[in-house]
């Protein structure tokens, strides 16, 4: 396990930055604080919670990903778009009305249906063929 990871871990236990300190490059220290604190916030969930665990796992994939050194957006620390959208689905819900999700559309997924489709029919007329 890689050397950062392993000191997030330590220092999420903890409760402080010291372990991450001589990891971590001194311009990502304020996005790491702000991370760590949105761990420790949200690090005794209740378990029968679903939102809250995920929104855990979400701070701590998070905080892992700026203790390895990679910067994120602002935008990437709270995902409210998806956190709106969950509570627009449990609202309809609790009311007794229906939202279907949001999905894209599969892209070229008649390609390899038509492709097997077209293979069966050439290999029959091909039999056929022989037999006649």
């Amino acid at each position: 396990m890689e050397e950062a990871i392993v000191a997030a871990d330590r220092s999420i236990a903890t409760g402080t930055l010291s372990p991450l300190e001589e990891l971590v490059e001194p311009e990502l220290m304020p996005q790491l604080e702000e991370a760590f604190e949105d761990v420790l916030a949200t690090k005794d969930f209740d378990t029968s919670n679903i939102d809250a665990g995920r929104e855990y796992v979400m701070n701590y994939v998070t905080f892992t990903h700026l203790a390895e050194g990679e910067e994120h957006e602002e935008a990437d620390l709270h995902p409210t778009a998806q956190t709106d959208d969950l509570h627009e689905v449990e609202n309809a819900k609790a009311a007794g009305e229906h939202i279907e999700p949001e999905t894209e559309e599969p892209k070229a997924s008649w390609l390899p249906w038509g492709l097997a489709g077209t293979f069966f029919v050439t290999t029959i007329a091909g039999f056929l063929k022989r037999r006649v």
